[in-house]
């Protein structure tokens, strides 16, 4: 029963948000900031997504390496929400949100190391897609904590992917962060449709 806690909480996450990628945000505070990855089911897949991929990394490569991709996301999701504020982005953002799915779930079913150049281009570019779409949404409502609450939850949501693929054995690890990524992929084609 132990062995299934981890996958447990990994699911329960995955299906925390709703169908609706990005319900209304109200009045926009630090707490609906946090909660906002969780409630579209494209930022949480997305978030676990690059905290898995972090995990994907070579044996040699130093701990701290797991932190570089989240790290990456988090700061073009600041920089994606600065442009959505600016109203750089419309409502066509969530075509993009979307769609950022696809290449990451291919990368990681084909087993692409986080510290590739492709990890490296794909991670910040899908944040500032997923930031972009936040702030598009809060432009007019944005306050200081709203934004800090969405980067907080955003990596928060990299660490449970960070500690679901550290937890998983090294000999099972490549499989099932493959297996999440062309469920990935497949869950980009069915909010595309």
């Amino acid at each position: 029963m132990k062995n299934l806690r981890l996958p447990v909480l990994f699911l329960a996450l995955a299906f925390a948000g709703v169908a609706q990628a990005h319900p209304g945000h109200g009045d926009a505070d630090f707490l609906r900031g946090l909660l906002h990855p969780v409630t579209g089911l494209d930022h949480v897949l997305a978030m676990l997504a690059v905290g898995l991929w972090a995990g994907l990394r070579d044996r040699s490569a130093a701990p701290a390496s797991v932190l570089l991709l989240p790290g990456l996301f988090v700061a073009s999701a600041a920089l994606g929400t600065a442009l959505g504020l600016a109203g750089l982005f419309n409502a066509g953002i969530e075509t993009a949100v979307a769609a950022s799915l696809l290449p990451m779930g291919i990368a990681l079913l084909c087993g692409v190391r986080s510290h590739h150049l492709i990890a490296l281009t794909l991670a910040p570019l899908c944040g500032v897609f997923h930031g972009g779409a936040h702030g598009a949404e809060l432009a007019g409502l944005a306050n200081a904590g709203a934004v800090a609450g969405f980067l907080l939850g955003t990596a928060l949501l990299h660490v449970a992917g960070v500690a679901v693929s550290l937890a998983l054995p090294s000999t099972r690890r490549r499989l099932a962060i493959a297996g999440y990524g062309g469920g990935l992929a497949v869950a980009s084609i069915w909010l595309l449709a």
